[in-house]
């Protein structure tokens, strides 16, 4: 009886995991160190940021724009200390030890990933496509064009965040809805005649 595909692969990824399971085991310790320095750097950020009043604030004295402010503040900080150093020892370990791997290793892996990219052109429907920041994107913008962009948390109700993102979702419905609904249009008028 004959191997299905995804059985080969199996076989490929635990014979490859067990030719190369010291790189394995320096990927993984090298990931816990930067899960470990993400934490430690997130947490220096908070303490020491006047955003948020060196960690002292409660919710009702944030504002969006502290909160996006504060956003940026600890991503620079966090891809200046981990993740630039992270990406540097990933790219330098993985050009290393590509280049230290045998000939038929190196077109197994050239084999998986040609299978891997199938899996992933054929689950595309199921991937997001941005459509949440999209929208909180718009929902700032209709924050800050009612006014409110410096105005705390605890001086709005809730329910006007609520009906801020139904707004953000109905302009994104005219603005890109009433596009969609004229080429849909004309592409159906083309294709009568």
């Amino acid at each position: 009886m004959g191997e299905t595909e995804e059985e080969k692969v199996k076989y490929i990824w635990k014979d490859l995991l067990k030719k190369e399971w010291k790189a394995l085991a320096v990927v993984i310790v090298a990931g816990i160190i930067a899960c470990i320095g993400f934490v430690l750097v997130f947490f220096s950020v908070i303490q020491t940021s006047t955003l948020g009043g060196k960690g002292t604030w409660t919710f009702d004295r944030w504002t969006l724009n502290y909160v996006i402010g504060f956003f940026i503040i600890s991503t620079g900080w966090v891809l200046l200390v981990v993740g630039a150093p992270a990406a540097v020892f990933f790219g330098v370990f993985g050009y290393l030890w590509w280049k230290n791997l045998s000939d038929e290793t190196k077109e197994e892996c050239r084999a998986l990933d040609k299978s891997e990219k199938q899996k992933r052109i054929n689950n595309r429907a199921y991937q997001g496509g941005g459509g949440s920041f999209f929208t909180f994107i718009v929902v700032c913008i209709m924050v800050a064009l009612d006014g409110n962009w410096n105005t705390q948390f605890g001086a709005l109700d809730y329910s006007y965040f609520i009906y801020a993102w139904f707004f953000g979702l109905m302009w994104i419905g005219i603005i890109i809805g009433i596009p969609v609904c004229i080429a849909v249009l004309i592409w159906y008028l083309v294709k009568k005649k």
